[in-house]
C-alpha cells in the first residue's frame, strides 16, 4: 500500500523537509541558493508516495531510504535538490531520466514542464513505478525499460538534459553523445561517478556535470547506490570474487543487476 493522491497544497511535514535541507546544502555547498520553482516541485508530492508504507516513518529525514525488496532507493533530500539545480530544468525542454526507481525524480522533471523519457532496468519495479506515476498525474512521460547506461536510442532524438540517479564507475560516454551539441545549445548531463566502498556498500561518488560541448565540472563527495550496467561507465557484480567492479573490467554474467541489488541495498544511502 502507498500513500497516493497528490495534495493541492504542500503537506507541513515536506514544507520542514526542504527547509531541513537547507543546511546539508550550505554545507556542501556554500553559495548554492536552490531554485524556488525546484523547491515547488518537490514538496508538491508527499514523500511518501514514493515508499512503500513500511518506510513511511523516515519519510520526511534529510537520509536516503534503501528499499530492498523492490531492488532500489530512494536518494537523499537535499542531494536530490542539488542535482537538480545544477540540472537546470527548463519547460519544454527533453530530459532523460537514468534510474526511474520509485519515480521521484521523473515526477519533479514533469511538474517542472519538461518532457520526460525515463528508463528503468528492474521489470517489476518499472512496472509497479508506472503505475504509481499514472496515479500522481503522469502526463509528459516516456517511461521504458532497459539498461540505463544505453540511453535512449530508442527515443531518436538527442537530449537537452540527462540525469543519473545512480552513482556510475566513470562518466558514460554514450550518455555524453546523447546530450545535444547544437551551438548554442546549453545541454547538460547530471552523473555521480566514483569507487565501491565495500564498508558503507555504496559509491563514494563526485557529482558530474557534462556539457554537450564536453566541459566537465565535477562537485563535492556525495553516498549514492551503484548504477548497475553491464555497459561501461556501470557496475556489476564479480560473484567469483564476491565484489563489485565496474562493468567494462568483467565480462557479463548471467544475471549480474539481480545478484548486486539483493546485496547491496540493504542500508539507508
Amino acid at each position: 500500500m502507498t500513500h497516493t493522491h497528490e495534495h493541492l497544497t504542500p503537506r507541513p511535514e515536506m514544507v520542514a523537509l526542504a527547509k531541513n535541507c537547507i543546511p546539508t546544502i550550505n554545507e556542501l555547498l556554500p553559495d548554492l541558493i536552490i531554485r524556488q520553482d525546484i523547491l515547488d516541485a518537490y514538496i508538491k508530492h508527499d514523500r511518501r508516495d514514493f515508499l512503500p508504507e513500511r518506510y513511511w516513518d523516515q519519510a520526511y529525514a534529510d537520509v536516503g531510504i534503501a528499499i530492498p525488496e523492490r531492488g532500489t532507493a530512494l536518494t537523499q533530500p537535499s542531494l536530490v535538490l542539488i542535482m537538480l539545480h545544477v540540472l537546470n530544468p527548463q519547460p519544454v525542454l527533453t530530459v532523460g531520466v537514468i534510474g526511474t526507481g520509485m519515480g521521484e525524480v521523473t515526477m519533479i522533471l514533469q511538474d517542472l514542464g519538461m518532457e520526460v523519457y525515463s528508463k528503468e532496468y528492474n521489470q517489476l519495479l518499472a512496472n509497479e513505478t508506472a503505475q504509481r506515476l499514472k496515479t500522481l498525474g503522469d502526463q509528459h512521460m516516456h517511461l521504458s525499460v532497459g539498461d540505463g547506461l544505453e540511453g535512449f536510442p530508442e527515443a531518436g532524438i538527442t537530449f537537452d538534459r540527462i540525469i543519473a540517479t545512480a552513482a556510475g564507475s566513470k562518466i558514460s560516454r554514450i550518455l555524453m553523445d546523447q546530450l545535444k551539441k547544437e551551438k548554442g545549445e546549453k545541454s547538460i548531463l547530471v552523473m555521480p561517478v566514483g569507487d565501491y566502498d565495500p564498508v558503507e556498500e555504496r559509491i563514494d561518488a563526485t557529482l558530474a556535470i557534462v556539457t554537450g560541448t564536453g566541459s566537465i565540472t565535477f562537485m563535492h563527495h556525495v553516498g549514492f547506490q551503484p548504477l548497475m550496467s553491464s555497459r561501461s561507465g556501470g557496475w556489476t557484480y564479480d560473484s567469483t570474487r564476491n565484489i563489485l567492479v565496474p562493468s567494462h573490467t568483467l565480462q557479463r554474467n548471467s544475471n549480474p543487476i539481480r545478484q548486486a541489488r539483493q546485496r547491496l541495498l540493504r542500508r539507508s544511502l
